[in-house]
């Protein structure tokens, strides 16, 4: 089920994926009225603000701005990046979300995942830990490799 709009839910069929070491996407198609596709937008620059909207574990929307902080090669459509970092802290559960632009609110990624940390607890008797997102280290899958994913599973005519 996927969440369009507030409160409401709608059947999603998966379409295509592809779960490598490189690369875990899946495409799902769905039918609603007040669900609309994202528009692609331009491969984002070294600083471009951005906002992250996701819903953890299928709940409540979580939205966080931040900029672009890195691009793992790569500086032009040709040779687009196959993962960047944003700045943007993102919590368990946001994987596959939305990373827009925020001047244009076009789509330029998906959350891919983020970095962590283990804090452990002294002083008790067993080893206990716990792992928690590094603020500002959320790795994002780059439109380049949506692309490639659309085009290998043979939905180029999606890509504007």
């Amino acid at each position: 089920m996927i969440r369009c709009t507030k409160g409401t839910r709608v059947p999603a069929r998966v379409i295509a994926q592809r779960d490598t070491d490189d690369l875990d996407l899946a495409l799902v198609r769905l039918e609603a009225e007040r669900c609309a596709a994202a528009r692609l937008g331009p491969m984002p620059a070294l600083g471009d603000a951005i906002w992250v909207v996701a819903f953890p574990w299928g709940g409540n929307m979580m939205l966080a701005g931040g900029i672009v902080s890195q691009l793992d090669g790569g500086t032009s459509e040709e040779s687009d990046p196959s993962r960047l970092m944003v700045d943007a802290s993102v919590s368990y559960g946001a994987s596959g979300g939305g990373v827009f632009q925020a001047s244009t609110g076009r789509l330029v990624g998906l959350v891919e995942g983020y970095r962590t940390a283990r804090v452990s607890f002294k002083g008790e008797a067993a080893a206990r830990f716990i792992d928690v997102p590094v603020p500002g280290e959320t790795y994002v899958t780059s439109l380049g490799s949506i692309r490639r994913f659309l085009t290998d599973a043979g939905y180029a005519k999606l890509l504007p």
